[in-house]
């Protein structure tokens, strides 16, 4: 299960268009940590946007699937991972130790425009976080939801999302784990992009 969102305080000088929500994972099925983690900055596991999933386009009722019933789209523009480890007590060896659990930034930025023929205002997108051992297998997945209104004649908005996941490590080293990112699509979703990238 994942934790409910927190709202974060704008800073200083940064503008109202851009919706900030850090999302604060606890407990997924291969045991995250529940106490906070301070310790060293390290390399992070690998984490990549998941095939044909940084894109999502959000279409108006009705069967068609072109430009004039095209309301809102999306794309993950950049991320970002920062990773903090704690040594456990036991030595891995004389002079290394093993790692006892990591805590994983996640920051994605995400960009969503609206379509002149939309006939709404509120964009609603939904996007995954997967964690997966080297063999590709995912050993756990979740998903948010994204929402996004669009003020006055915006027509353009970046929102910026961020995820903590805490997760024990059990001897294994970070780069054990792969993180893949992505916005969860529906079937029909993944079509459409295939068709727009050609492939």
């Amino acid at each position: 299960m994942l934790g409910g969102m927190a709202p974060v305080e704008r800073p200083p000088g940064r503008k109202a268009a851009v919706p900030r929500r850090v999302r604060r994972a606890a407990a997924l099925a291969f045991a995250l940590v529940a106490a906070g983690c301070t310790g060293t900055p390290m390399v992070c596991p690998t984490a990549t946007v998941a095939d044909q999933t940084a894109k999502v386009a959000k279409f108006g009722p009705g069967p068609s699937r072109d430009a004039s019933n095209l309301w809102f789209t999306a794309e993950i523009t950049q991320m970002d991972v920062v990773c903090e480890y704690v040594q456990g007590a036991e030595p891995l060896s004389a002079t290394a130790r093993k790692y006892a659990r990591m805590e994983v930034n996640l920051r994605l930025e995400i960009v969503a425009s609206r379509s002149p023929s939309a006939q709404s205002r509120v964009g609603e997108f939904e996007y995954f976080v997967a964690v997966a051992d080297p063999a590709g297998n995912i050993l756990a997945k979740e998903t948010f939801p994204l929402r996004v209104e669009f003020r006055g004649d915006a027509t353009r908005i970046r929102a910026v999302e961020e995820i903590w996941q805490r997760y024990t490590l059990a001897g294994r080293p970070p780069r054990y784990f792969n993180i893949w990112m992505g916005f969860h699509l529906t079937r029909e979703e993944i079509e459409y992009n295939r068709r727009i990238a050609g492939g």
